[in-house]
């Protein structure tokens, strides 16, 4: 099984989530007319994610002790992972906090030149995007713990 580096395993959900918004605004920024329902269902999913994510804490923190949690401590992996699942919920909670936001952003609004909704548009998708990948990320680690145990 092919490895990669801890640095890009760091950054890679920030980089995917840049080049999504790059090429959604490249393909013309779509976003539906009236997003409410959209809003409100990004906001359970976020909430969902940030949950799942909370509960794999504990679950991790339930192993303590095992040799496997052990191996984790001995190579300094625990802080890192611990830093991944704080991740992946804040990036939960922001993504639920901007699609609640969103439904409060008024669409003709112009700030400093720029109108407001188009530029809470491009936040939204990066963090939903963010969120996305962060979970992902924790998910594939997760799994690949479930093969030491």
């Amino acid at each position: 099984m092919k490895r990669i580096g801890p640095f890009w395993e760091e950054v890679w959900p920030l980089v995917g989530a840049a080049i999504i918004c790059a090429v959604w605004y490249q393909v013309g920024r779509p976003f539906p007319a009236n997003p409410d329902g959209l809003f409100g269902a990004a906001a359970t999913v976020a909430s969902i994610f940030a949950s799942f994510l909370g509960v794999s804490k504990a679950i991790i923190l339930t192993i303590k002790g095992t040799p496997t949690f052990k191996i984790l401590e001995q190579r300094n992996y625990t802080p890192i992972l611990f830093s991944y699942l704080r991740d992946g919920i804040f990036a939960s909670v922001l993504f639920a906090s901007c699609s609640i936001v969103g439904f409060f952003v008024d669409h003709d609004s112009v700030l400093w030149q720029h109108h407001l909704f188009k530029m809470f548009q491009i936040v939204w998708i990066f963090a939903g995007t963010l969120s996305l990948l962060t979970y992902v990320r924790i998910t594939n680690i997760l799994f690949k713990l479930l093969r030491l145990v």
